[in-house]
């Protein structure tokens, strides 16, 4: 009989797998209510601060797990979104 998933495991997060939620673990982010509150971009800076080197797909799937939906529906309008987002992060992070 398969394991069932708790809510507040990372993994039962449409579309996080076992890779995912542990970069979110070793970057602080333990719950979905602390996903939640931090948002997809600002957890996937996380996760690179804390020494994990993932692409875009990992930003998709913690958008796409927040939202309850599968990454391929995210449409090219909110990648960019997402993207924009990232880069105003990330050139704050360095101006600090």
């Amino acid at each position: 009989m398969a394991k069932q998933r708790k809510r507040h495991d990372l993994e039962s997060l449409f579309g996080l797998g076992p890779k995912s939620s542990q970069w979110l673990r070793e970057a602080g982010i333990t719950t979905p209510a602390r996903l939640r509150a931090l948002g997809p971009v600002k957890a996937y800076l996380k996760t690179i601060q804390a020494g994990a080197s993932p692409n875009l797909n990992l930003l998709w799937g913690l958008y796409s797990a927040l939202h309850d939906i599968h990454w391929t529906w995210i449409s090219d309008e909110e990648k960019a979104a997402l993207k924009e987002e990232l880069a105003r992060l990330q050139a704050s992070m360095r101006a600090q």
